[in-house]
Parts: structure tokens; sequence; C-alpha cells
């Protein structure tokens, strides 16, 4: 009797320690769940949805501005120009592009692009 006594105490201190670490792990895994419900809750917010248009899809909301930062190196070779003098050379290169045939636009669009920067300059 001692003896199936010794193994009930056993068995109920084997079952205790069980569900102590069944707890942890209950407790773990609601932590998991609480972060994932908030990186849901940031995905389906208009935060993220307009981060996302910005960056992958590159639109603008109405009154904004885009500010492009380049880097030292490129900064020499960007050419400042007045107002008049871009109207100018786009008037030119919309001319000159309109007297191309629709088949040398492709071609120079699909594998010459350095043909058309050149023409835009």
């Amino acid at each position: 009797m001692s003896f199936g006594l010794a193994i009930s105490v056993y068995r109920i201190a084997v079952f205790d320690n069980s569900v102590a670490h069944i707890k942890e792990q209950n407790e773990e895994i609601r932590q998991r769940i609480a972060l994932k419900q908030d990186e849901v809750e940031y995905y389906q917010s208009s935060q993220f949805k307009n981060k996302f248009a910005k960056e992958k899809l590159q639109r603008i909301s109405p009154g904004e501005h885009v500010l492009v930062l380049l880097p030292a190196e490129l900064v020499d070779d960007v050419l400042v120009e007045t107002p008049q003098q871009s109207k100018k050379i786009s008037r030119e290169a919309e001319e000159s592009l309109r007297l191309l045939p629709i088949i040398r636009h492709w071609q120079m669009y699909l594998f010459h692009q350095d043909e058309i920067e050149s023409m835009l300059r």
C-alpha cells in the first residue's frame, strides 16, 4: 500500500510539472499572438498603406512634394537649368521625336536608352 501511495504521489508531481510546463508554453503563445495581432493591425492601418504606396508604387498625395537626394558624386553631373531653357529643350526633343516613325521609338526604348537620354539633353 505504501508503494502504491508513493507511485500516486509521484504521478501527481509529474502531472503538476507537466501542467506548469504547459502553462508556460501557453503564455509564450499568447505573447506571440499579441505581437502578430499588432503586426496585422499595422498592416491594415492607413499609415502602412500610405507608406507602401509611396515606397513601392511611387505615389504621392495631392499637395505633397518629392525631394530627391543624390550622392555627392552625382551632384556635379546634374545640370541646373532655368525654366525657359527646359521648355526650349523639351519642345525641341518633342519635335524630333514626332518626326521619328513609331517603330524607331520602340527600338530606342527597348535597345537604345542612351539615345533617348541624349535627345532630351
